[in-house]
C-alpha cells in the first residue's frame, strides 16, 4: 500500500476548510487543467477518505477545545465581576455544564470525613444554597486545572 503524497496531503487539508475540489486540488498544487477534469478522483481514493475524515475530526476536536477555553474564561469574568448573585449562579451553572460536572440536573459532589469519602448527589437548588464564596473557589480552582490540561 502506498503513502499519500504531500499534494494529496494538502489536498486534504484544503478540502476540509473549503469543501470545494477543485480549489482545494488547485491550492494544493495540482495544474488546473487537471482540477478541472480529474480531481474527483481523488476524493474516490479510499486512503484520501480516511485521511479526510482524520483532518476532519482532529480539526473539530481541537476547534471545540479552543472554544470550551474561550467560554470557560468568559463565564469566569462574569463570575467574578457580575453584579447579582443569580447571574453569578447562572455563570457557575454553565461552567459546570461544559466540564460535565453538572448532567441531569444534578451535581456530584466529593465529600470527605474521618472515616471515608462518600458521593452525595444534590439538586442544583441545594447546591445554590451553598455559600457563593465557596462555589466561586471550586470553580475558579476547576478552570484552572481545566486550562492547565489544555
Amino acid at each position: 500500500m502506498r503513502d499519500l503524497t504531500a499534494k494529496q496531503i494538502k489536498f486534504c487539508e484544503s478540502y476540509i476548510l473549503t469543501r470545494d475540489i477543485k480549489q482545494s486540488a488547485i491550492n494544493a498544487g495540482y495544474s488546473e487543467t487537471y482540477s478541472k477534469s480529474k480531481a474527483y478522483e481523488l476524493l474516490q481514493d479510499e486512503k484520501i477518505k480516511k485521511k479526510i475524515e482524520q483532518l476532519e475530526t482532529d480539526h473539530n476536536q481541537n476547534h471545540f477545545k479552543k472554544l470550551a477555553i474561550v467560554a470557560n474564561t468568559e463565564l469566569e469574568n462574569i463570575l467574578t465581576s457580575a453584579d447579582t448573585d443569580s447571574t453569578k449562579l447562572r455563570a457557575i451553572e454553565l461552567i459546570y455544564k461544559l466540564s460535565g460536572i453538572i448532567k441531569d440536573e444534578k451535581v456530584s459532589l466529593n465529600i470527605q470525613n474521618t472515616n471515608n469519602s462518600q458521593t452525595n448527589t444534590k439538586s442544583l437548588d441545594d447546591f445554590y444554597s451553598e455559600d457563593i464564596t465557596k462555589i466561586q473557589r471550586v470553580v475558579i480552582d476547576t478552570l484552572e486545572d481545566f486550562e492547565k490540561e489544555y
